[in-house]
């Protein structure tokens, strides 16, 4: 029978104890990839699309286990794993990690017929093109090597566990502490692969 561990995700990090997912003999020296969501939030984000996208989950899971049919993952199998990427680069888009930044005007200037003065505090919403459809295309700061580990970590986790929403039912609620995370108790059921 497969062993089946339930990650609980509450409203940030430090709420819940980690719970015992890693076997030193699953991955000798290197770090359970389970571990990677209580390190960051993006990682669960892309766990609830790929759950809740089924037809893009079965196309990411499928193009995964041929990869890792062939041997270990290598930079040109991760090239050539355009669903891999297409869904990372997706939920890059839809949860941004962080929606914007505050900034305080230091010179006085005039944008879009707006007038702002210094001391003026200012709302830099840097994720709005994520949403503007003739914007897609644009690239994110943080693209390259951010991308080739989120696809690894997608990857190792798609390969090792079976994974579904615990319960079946959930719906996304976007909490922010103060970033942007998923609420309403998340909770995730992964069960290991044979």
């Amino acid at each position: 029978m497969a062993e089946q561990q339930t990650i609980r995700w509450e409203s940030g990090p430090g709420d819940a104890p980690l719970p015992p997912l890693v076997d030193p003999g699953d991955m000798p020296g290197e770090e359970h990839p389970l571990v990677a969501l209580y390190r960051t939030y993006g990682p669960i984000f892309r766990i609830y699309a790929l759950l809740a996208h089924p037809g893009a989950r079965q196309r990411v899971q499928t193009e995964v286990d041929a990869a890792f049919a062939k041997g270990p993952l290598t930079w040109e199998q991760l090239k050539q794993m355009p669903d891999l990427n297409g869904a990372m680069m997706e939920t890059l888009r839809r949860y941004p990690v962080a929606g914007g930044h505050r900034a305080r005007v230091a010179k006085a200037f005039t944008f879009a017929g707006y007038r702002l003065e210094p001391g003026n505090d200012v709302f830099v919403a840097m994720t709005v093109p994520h949403f503007l459809e003739e914007l897609y295309t644009h690239t994110c700061l943080g693209a390259g090597i951010a991308e080739v580990q989120m696809m690894v970590t997608m990857a190792v986790l798609l390969h090792t566990h079976t994974l579904q929403f615990d319960p079946p039912g959930y719906q996304l609620v976007i909490e922010h502490h103060p970033t942007p995370v998923p609420g309403n108790n998340f909770h995730v059921k992964a069960v290991k692969r044979q």
